[in-house]
């Protein structure tokens, strides 16, 4: 009896494994290269997909865009004294949950802009769009090198949940807040497209390098395209149920072997 309660133990510890191993794969299958980010500026594009970074540098605009592992959402950097810059991020997300849930997605460009000259200012647009169930519906690469209106309505027509735009013009070190609110059901696949553009003219400044910045109300049932194919380093340590079935084989080995 011990040794058949030994072998039940193990198997399940073994199907536990599995289990998780199996559900990770899939969604790295399918949300792994989902995502990337794009700088654009005077012709010149850098990144696009797969791309966790993108830069552009010059004498009057300067563009750093972010996807990091240890954060769900991008962060987004752009300051411009004379021209025009973009950046674009697209990241797909799956939520896991087990029940209907409700997402919040907080908004905030913080920057400042002076000058009158035609077009001078920040604007940041973001967008939520349903992408379905298993399988992902997925962008073609070259929407990642285009502007947010064209990945938000092009390839999207029907699916664009919400969206909204936030501007700053002739206003120095001001915050512009916003919220996106969403409904997901279990195994939903989404994306968040985001846009930060800076112009500037006839000597004025836009400066949004501080900063466009996001976050979800919650996180625990939601994986991410970029931290899925990114992961962070964690140590090989066991869950503690797994250590309980482990324990309880041993034990039932070394009993049985005080039996015989």
């Amino acid at each position: 009896m011990i040794k058949k309660i030994a072998i039940a133990a193990i198997t399940l510890a073994t199907m536990t494994f599995n289990a998780q191993a199996g559900l990770m794969e899939t969604d790295i299958a399918d949300l792994s290269n989902k995502y990337g980010v794009t700088a654009y500026s005077n012709g010149s594009y850098n990144g696009g997909a797969g791309s966790s970074s993108a830069t552009f540098s010059s004498d009057s605009v300067n563009l750093l865009g972010q996807l990091q592992t240890n954060n769900y959402l991008p962060t987004l950097k752009a300051i411009s004294t004379n021209g025009y810059g973009r950046l674009v991020s697209i990241q797909a997300f799956q939520y896991t949950g087990q029940s209907s849930f409700d997402l919040d997605l907080s908004i905030n460009l913080h920057g400042s802009s002076s000058g009158t000259g035609y077009g001078n200012g920040i604007r940041a647009d973001v967008g939520i769009i349903d992408a379905g169930f298993s399988p992902l519906n997925g962008y073609d690469d070259y929407y990642f090198g285009y502007d947010f209106a064209t990945v938000f309505l092009e390839p999207s027509e029907g699916f664009g949940i919400d969206y909204t735009s936030l501007y700053i013009t002739e206003e120095q070190d001001v915050n512009k807040q916003s919220t996106l609110n969403f409904s997901l059901n279990k195994n939903q696949y989404f994306y968040v497209v985001t846009q930060l553009t800076v112009k500037a003219e006839d000597g004025g400044i836009s400066d949004a390098w501080n900063t466009l910045g996001m976050s979800f109300s919650d996180t625990n049932n939601l994986l991410s395209a970029q931290r899925l194919a990114n992961p962070l380093p964690t140590a090989s340590v066991p869950e503690p149920s797994t250590w309980l079935l482990l324990s309880l084989a041993l034990f039932g080995f070394s009993a049985r072997r005080k039996i015989t």
